[in-house]
């Protein structure tokens, strides 16, 4: 007997294996939750990216109809995958799904590209981005050939 009256051997340091099983089961339970909010904020960060990139695109052809006072056109592939200046073979392709649609302004044929032309003026018409829960639109005036931030209905 010791000093303090008492045979007891000090505890084992470690874990019992339900101890460990409950650690397990509870990490991965968080693992559940947080894993497809993270892919969340990785289609949104893509999202955001590929509509950027869209954008300066957008802009970069009105500025160069501008200064050169020569018509620029951005062409939409149909299968809503891809875009590029008409007439080139220089597309930019979308990441996977992620998808666009073009609307031509009224009266344009189908599939019409988007121009831009010399004087500021643009042949009109609304792109939209789109992908997982997120989509985005721009409207663009074919008389001042400026565009708008369109808000999905959701």
């Amino acid at each position: 007997m010791s000093a303090a009256g008492s045979d007891r051997m000090p505890p084992e340091a470690g874990l019992t294996a339900l101890e460990l099983v409950v650690a397990l089961g509870v990490a991965a339970l968080l693992a559940a939750v947080a894993l497809p909010w993270f892919g969340g904020v990785a289609e949104s960060v893509e999202f955001r990216s590929a509509a950027r990139a869209l954008a300066a695109e957008l802009r970069a052809a009105r500025g160069e109809a501008l200064r050169g006072g020569v018509p620029v056109a951005i062409a939409f592939d149909p299968a809503g995958r891809a875009y590029g200046r008409a007439g080139t073979a220089a597309w930019v392709e979308l990441p996977a799904g992620l998808g666009l649609q073009w609307q031509p302004a009224p009266g344009a044929p189908p599939g019409a590209p988007l121009v831009f032309f010399g004087d500021g003026s643009s042949s009109g018409g609304v792109l939209w981005l789109a992908g997982g829960r997120q989509s985005a639109g721009i409207g663009f005036d074919p008389l001042t050939g400026r565009s708008a931030a369109l808000v999905a209905a959701r």
